[in-house]
């Protein structure tokens, strides 16, 4: 059959209502079911059906769901053209290479090739795709979650069910993309439930999703197997499972194919939801590389489902759900070819451990030079250090893979070294009691960030419950000034501070673990020397698992103060990269929290965190962030800070003091001193600091017409000087965004913006919603919403009642609640037990 014809019917998309694509969907599912047994005449049916739907996001994913399925260059030449000339060229594009491979007119080579200029890629916005669940009841009724009862399946023709009606008009509020969303389905097993699960099943093939089927037994899931009919559940990407004895799901089918390759039945276990959503995200991501539809774009295709799918299948996850899906696809020889390309493109994309799980039932024949170099990368990029040095050979590696094999096999000593150190000292020691020795990553005065401040104010508390303190910083800090040889200290005395500069031979950017490796013998000579009763670190592991390890070489007791865990914000990132990071950190962090002594971190969530990873030694304390109310009092405005800026005391100035990154949502501040600015209301904006997002944040508001009459940006300034530009601020806003490290985080901003009397504007994410007492000593508008902060903003300015009790309830919170000297008993308390 010609493909002129269908290419000639393309015309401009009408904009149909909802109805209409419902009813489109379902003829398109009708034509699908009537040519189960031929795939090219159910395209060609499905292709005529939604043809003139592709306003919605939904019809776009079948359209291009079907031209992979289908597999042929004709269906990926109408495919291509139809959705390119309707404005929709990035999934287009991935198609265009097979679509003018062979049969192509001259005509259609033309429309088409242009689209070739462009590389392929599929941008559809992070965590795009969704979990939807449905529940079949004993008399046959379905409802999906969300829309409230249950509703009965219909058979053929008349009036959609309401469940496929909803699940349609969810799918279209989300953007189109690659990969495939998530039906979790659970039924009964009587005949009715059986009859309503073939309908819903039926539909459910059309549709973008991958259907997860649990089942109330083996017996009864076997049944619905029989019943249904394995062209069914293949066409509809459906997996079958059942509960064990346990109550934990078995993978029972995929696909309708039962278990090909022989191999432990624990594998076959899905312990919890999640596994299910990503047991059936991986199946979908199968389904679509082995199309010769996107043959040469496999890559991008499985980046985007990184992106795509985080929130269904996590790079930090473990479930090895490919490993599981291959066992019912064949044995381990005939999968070899799928898993070779599944395990490089997985790799490439930062599935570490599912790349080590699909390693793991590589053939002998399968292990050469690529095999290795693979599996070195994914054992580095899950914090196996270990076992790394069980299959490299440094000699034969290549010169990419020689660094990492060099850093695993120092992060490895260290790691043996702390388990020999921690189970007995092995240096003889005589140390001075109540003399506490602190090592820090950073510190004032050469650094005046979030960090160097706690970590000053925490040294002060020590001192002031009676302790003798040395503050030793990491060696080779600060990078710029530090010219001390080798292990060679430096003293520098801030604020009643007694602060050791310390010597290196190594940098970290030459190797973080080799660097850290190092430092333990430059942290064990100060031990030495200075002869402490305890050692109290503080993050991250760069600085605390080297002093660790010093200090268990002399039996000393460790406190370990956790203030921040980049391990988070390495996981907001979802590139391969960091989560190899991610991960490492994990590894090396953990082994901090495990070995320690104490525990003393700063906000609840972090607590929970902590103690969702390891068992601690002793129980986890809780030492807040605080601030210094003397320094941050109330002052008037600073008339210079006002000249230096044009602004007259009058105007109210909303301001923010900190760093200039991504999830400290700036670019939803400025929009929103934008929207106040449209609204008629005269305000200036101060932006104190910098970071990776200033020119970013500074380009957006020379966008939005904000000049420097408007806003100001002043870059980093020392610390000294921020009371004076506070004083000039009426409003401070902290829009930060929702990611892992937000949520459990406390920033030191908002206690220092609450002393000094100013009204506080928080996102809703929970560590800055608690640190206002939820709306009663400041403002929480929705994280990422300009709208709500812009609304807020303009409510602090014109209810200045209202304003000014909140206000009032912070100071006073801060005064009492969160000086240093209250929270300071935390720290004292655990030096006390540690030291006595």
């Amino acid at each position: 059959m010609s493909d002129t014809i269908e290419t000639d019917a393309t015309f401009p998309a009408l904009s149909p209502d909802p109805e209409s694509i419902v009813a489109g969907v379902s003829a398109a599912a009708r034509a699908l079911a009537d040519h189960a047994d031929d795939i090219g005449m159910a395209a060609r049916r499905i292709c005529v059906e939604l043809k003139d739907l592709t306003t919605s996001a939904t019809v776009r994913r079948i359209l291009f769901h079907i031209a992979v399925a289908e597999g042929s260059s004709l269906r990926s030449r109408f495919v291509a053209d139809h959705l390119s000339t309707h404005g929709h060229p990035r999934l287009a594009r991935l198609l265009t290479d097979h679509a003018i491979a062979s049969g192509a007119k001259p005509w259609q080579r033309r429309r088409l090739e242009p689209l070739l200029n462009e590389l392929p890629h599929q941008d559809s916005g992070a965590g795009v795709r969704e979990t939807f669940d449905l529940t079949v009841t004993a008399e046959g009724g379905v409802s999906l979650a969300g829309t409230g009862g249950s509703s009965p399946i219909e058979f053929g023709g008349g009036t959609e069910t309401p469940w496929f009606q909803t699940l349609i008009r969810r799918l279209d509020d989300r953007p189109d993309g690659i990969h495939h969303d998530v039906v979790r389905i659970r039924t009964q097993s009587t005949v009715r439930a059986q009859d309503a699960l073939d309908s819903v099943l039926e539909r459910l093939a059309i549709l973008p999703v991958v259907s997860a089927v649990v089942t109330e037994s083996t017996d009864a899931a076997l049944s619905i197997s029989e019943r249904l009919g394995r062209p069914l559940l293949e066409r509809s990407r459906t997996l079958l499972l059942a509960p064990n004895r346990s109550g934990e799901n078995v993978i029972v089918s995929v696909r309708g194919s039962e278990l090909l390759d022989a191999g432990p039945t624990a594998d076959l276990v899905l312990p919890g939801a999640e596994d299910v959503t990503a047991l059936a995200a991986a199946l979908g991501l199968e389904a679509i590389i082995g199309s010769p539809a996107v043959s040469k774009h496999v890559r991008v295709v499985v980046d985007a489902f990184r992106v795509e799918s985080f929130r269904l299948l996590p790079l930090s996850s473990t479930y090895r759900a490919f490993t599981k899906l291959l066992r019912f696809r064949g044995t381990r020889a005939e999968t070899a070819a799928v898993r070779n390309v599944l395990t490089g493109h997985l790799l490439a994309s930062g599935f570490y451990d599912e790349t080590l799980g699909l390693a793991t039932i590589a053939l002998p024949s399968e292990r050469g030079k690529v095999f290795k170099a693979r599996l070195i990368r994914a054992l580095y990029g899950t914090g196996r250090f270990s076992e790394i040095a069980l299959v490299a050979d440094p000699a034969a590696a290549s010169a990419a893979d020689r660094p990492i094999i060099r850093e695993a096999a120092a992060a490895s000593e260290m790691l043996d070294e702390l388990a020999e150190a921690a189970d007995s000292s092995t240096i003889s020691f005589s140390p001075v009691a109540g003399k506490i020795l602190t090592v820090l990553h950073a510190s004032a005065p050469d650094q005046s960030g979030g960090y160097a401040v706690r970590a000053h104010n925490v040294l002060k508390t020590i001192v002031a419950n009676g302790y003798e303190l040395t503050a030793l910083t990491r060696p080779g800090f600060p990078e710029a000034a530090n010219h001390l040889e080798p292990g060679a200290t430096a003293e520098v005395l801030h604020d009643g501070i007694r602060y050791l500069r310390l010597g290196s031979n190594a940098a970290r950017f030459d190797g973080e673990f080799a660097y850290m490796r190092e430092s333990v013998d430059h942290y064990a000579e100060v031990i030495r020397r200075e002869r402490p009763s305890a050692v109290h670190v503080r993050s991250t592991y760069v600085s605390a698992l080297p002093a660790l390890i010093a200090a268990k070489r002399f039996g000393l007791p460790v406190v370990y103060e956790v203030s921040g865990m980049w391990e988070l914000v390495y996981e907001a990132e979802n590139t391969a990269r960091m989560e190899g990071r991610r991960a490492r950190t994990v590894a090396l962090e953990n082994a901090v929290l495990e070995n320690c002594d104490s525990v003393v971190t700063i906000t609840e969530a972090m607590r929970d965190i902590i103690s969702s990873r390891i068992r601690s030694r002793s129980p986890i304390e809780i030492m807040p962030n605080a601030v210094d109310a003397a320094t941050f009092g109330a002052v008037d405005k600073d008339p210079r800070v006002l000249s230096r800026f044009g602004w007259s005391t009058d105007l109210p100035i909303i301001g923010y003091i900190g760093t200039f990154v991504g999830y400290e949502g700036l670019d939803v501040l400025v929009r929103a001193i934008g929207l106040v600015r449209r609204s008629g209301i005269r305000i200036g904006a101060l932006l104190v600091g910098d970071g990776a997002e200033s020119a970013r944040v500074q380009a957006l508001a020379s966008e939005l017409g904000l000049d420097e009459s408007t806003i100001a940006f002043t870059g980093r300034v020392p610390h000294d000087q921020v009371k004076d530009l506070y004083s000039v601020i009426d409003v401070c806003a902290y829009p930060r965004l929702l990611t892992p490290a937000t949520r459990a985080v406390s920033p030191l901003k908002p206690f220092e913006a609450m002393a000094a009397k100013k009204p506080v504007i928080v996102s809703d994410v929970p560590a800055l919603a608690e640190i206002v007492g939820h709306g009663r000593r400041g403002l929480v508008v929705p994280s990422g919403q300009a709208e709500a902060l812009a609304e807020a903003v303009t409510s602090v300015i014109t209810d200045p009642v209202a304003t000014e009790h909140r206000v009032e309830a912070a100071a006073s919170w801060t005064e009492t609640q969160r000086s240093w000297s209250a929270v300071g008993a935390v720290m004292g308390s655990v030096l006390d037990r540690l030291t006595s």
